[in-house]
């Protein structure tokens, strides 16, 4: 599987444009969801965040092991990218989509 950075998130919130910002400056690819947009995603960020529409929500998605991140600080977004060895998994040119 190849490693993945979905990030869960709105065009309006500070928040997500802080974290996606900082991917771009990582030089990671990643996939933005719209939950304004999308439904189905705005329900599935409610059910990993038991009840509450938090964001952004991401999840790293890798080798060795899925993980789900809400609102991470850039150090906790730095250490789970390090622990999931997304940064050393190949070509992770950033690409935005959705």
């Amino acid at each position: 599987m190849q490693s993945t950075i979905k990030v869960y998130g709105s065009e309006t919130c500070g928040d997500t444009a802080r974290t996606r910002a900082h991917l771009e400056q990582l030089g990671l690819e990643y996939q933005f969801i719209d939950i304004d947009q999308d439904s189905d995603a705005e329900q599935q960020v409610i059910a990993w965040n038991n009840g509450k529409r938090v964001m952004p929500t991401l999840e790293l998605l890798s080798r060795s092991e899925n993980r789900r991140l809400s609102n991470p600080s850039r150090g906790e977004l730095d250490q789970a990218i390090s622990e999931s060895h997304i940064d050393e998994e190949g070509d992770h040119r950033i690409r935005r989509a959705g």
